[in-house]
């Protein structure tokens, strides 16, 4: 089992395992996201990423990759069904979409959208996208988050007129991250049947953050 993320030059020192790599393509846009926290939780390890142009901070953009060995226990909905119970601790007026799992890359895999309408300790919501790989050798989650102002009910937004170039900002942003999850990040390993896993892994592009 292999981390790679090849978040365009995202710098993530990926442990070196046998079979298996997991990519991300870059995300769109500017410079490379840089790293914030480098974690390790046993034999596996969550690191946690911002955008270049912001400062490290409560209420921000987040892209965080995790990898668990011996998670392939579980299947993917599991693990995302744990991943949004875990959420609960801090997410109010919370509203989950998951999605089925499917096997067409090669892999299990499953997604889910998690609306808060109020994060604690925030003076805002926030929508996160998460999507979970299960390989041969581990589980791997990988997730979005979008700042939100607060609402009532998650995912569902008041406003008014004068703030819709705020909103469409924002919805850029979830529709940015939910394409960023299911288009981008992807398994490669013996099971994989993804086109881009037996290409040569190519030069990271000059650019990758929002």
């Amino acid at each position: 089992m292999r981390l790679l993320i090849c978040l365009a030059a995202l710098s993530v020192a990926a442990p070196a395992f046998a079979a298996e790599s997991l990519v991300a393509e870059p995300h769109p846009g500017g410079d490379p996201w840089k790293p914030v926290a480098d974690q390790k939780i046993g034999a596996g390890s969550i690191r946690l990423f911002i955008p270049p142009d912001h400062p490290a901070k409560k209420e921000n953009d987040l892209l965080a990759v995790q990898s668990v060995p011996g998670g392939q226990g579980k299947t993917p909905t599991e693990a995302l069904k744990a991943f949004w119970q875990g959420t609960g601790s801090f997410c109010q007026n919370m509203r989950i979409n998951p999605s089925k799992e499917n096997a067409e890359s090669g892999y299990d895999e499953a997604y889910i959208q998690v609306y808060c309408g109020r994060r604690r300790g925030w003076s805002g919501g926030v929508h996160i996208f998460a999507k979970a790989i299960r390989g041969d050798e581990a589980m791997y989650i990988v997730w979005r988050e979008v700042p939100w102002p607060a609402s009532d009910t998650g995912g569902i937004q008041s406003f008014s007129a004068d703030q819709m170039t705020e909103m469409v900002a924002h919805m850029k942003a979830d529709g940015e991250a939910n394409e960023y999850l299911v288009k981008t990040v992807h398994l490669c390993g013996d099971k994989a049947k993804d086109a881009r896993c037996a290409a040569p892994t190519p030069a990271p592009p000059p650019g990758g953050g929002r």
